[in-house]
């Protein structure tokens, strides 16, 4: 099927409903709508087809089979596009309608004449933002990054181009099971690089160490103190507790043989350890409170 082909068709639903529609508008150095060539469907060749491409901005709008309608924002704010699933990324996925609402960043491959219409893929414009990108990432580096997917072990994330993984316990500080308590799709956040392969392309990145709670925990905390916390998991022999005053750091504790801790129950902690040079904070559980708070 032509790509003009799979426009039309993937664009026919949205067409036929001018409350679904946005307006759209002539592109600087395109043929105004409903003028051009014969034959209405044909491509015009973009600017510097030989050289790099501007990247540009896009929301998807709707899924129909292996054709995405995304509409471009910016200076192509109400053109609407197609990118094919063949285009939108290195990877397969089951299913795209996940991703609707999403802003992508894509490159306009051609240009329909009739109504101005862009063939556009995410999957060029995300290569030459990672060649981009690898020539000045280096380990300590914080950028923005986005969720693109969760798994049990840590969240994929987009940090402009590259797919990084954030690992489950590199998120917080606190003790999280899944990332999915945290995070969601989509979801925009601080991360800073912790490992880079530059020949394998493979990043590592962290959340919880943007800032350091260390910071303010070295006044806060001492060894023999007594707090208050909350428990926030368990898991075999350890128990996390958040502690009040709380500065993003839970103290590490053993649990005690035959008792079940149950998360939001509150419990008096005596700190063992707080060394900020060796970034530990341990304690043990002394008595509990009850309750939850």
């Amino acid at each position: 099927m032509g790509v003009v082909t799979s426009l039309f068709r993937a664009l026919k639903s949205v067409v036929g409903n001018p409350g679904a529609m946005p307006a759209l508008r002539q592109v600087p150095g395109r043929p105004a709508a409903g003028h051009g060539r014969s034959g209405g469907g044909s491509l015009s060749s973009p600017d510097g087809a030989s050289g790099r491409r501007p990247v540009h901005s896009a929301r998807l709008l709707q899924v129909h089979g292996e054709e995405l309608v995304v509409r471009l924002e910016g200076e192509l704010a109400g053109t609407l596009g197609l990118c094919t699933t063949a285009e939108f990324d290195d990877r397969t996925y089951a299913g795209y309608e996940g991703f609707v609402g999403r802003r992508l960043n894509v490159v306009v491959l051609g240009w329909s004449d009739l109504r101005g219409l862009a063939v556009v893929s995410r999957k060029q414009a995300q290569a030459q933002l990672r060649e981009e990108l690898q020539g000045r990432l280096e380990v300590g580096a914080v950028l923005r990054a986005e969720v693109w997917a969760l798994q049990p072990y840590g969240a994929f994330v987009d940090i402009g181009g590259l797919h990084a993984i954030l690992p489950v316990n590199e998120i917080s500080h606190s003790f999280v099971k899944h990332p999915g308590e945290l995070l969601r799709h989509g979801d925009s956040l601080d991360v800073r690089v912790i490992a880079y392969d530059r020949e394998a392309g493979k990043v590592r990145v962290s959340a919880k160490q943007v800032v350091d709670p260390w910071d303010q925990a070295k006044g806060l905390y001492a060894n023999g103190d007594t707090l208050l916390g909350s428990v926030t998991g368990a898991r075999e022999e350890q128990v996390w507790v958040r502690p009040d005053p709380y500065c993003g750091l839970e103290i590490l504790c053993p649990s005690v043989p035959g008792r079940r801790y149950e998360p939001g129950a509150v419990v008096r902690v005596r700190l063992g350890t707080v060394d900020p040079e060796a970034r530990k904070l341990r304690g043990r559980i002394i008595g509990g409170v009850g309750g939850s708070r």
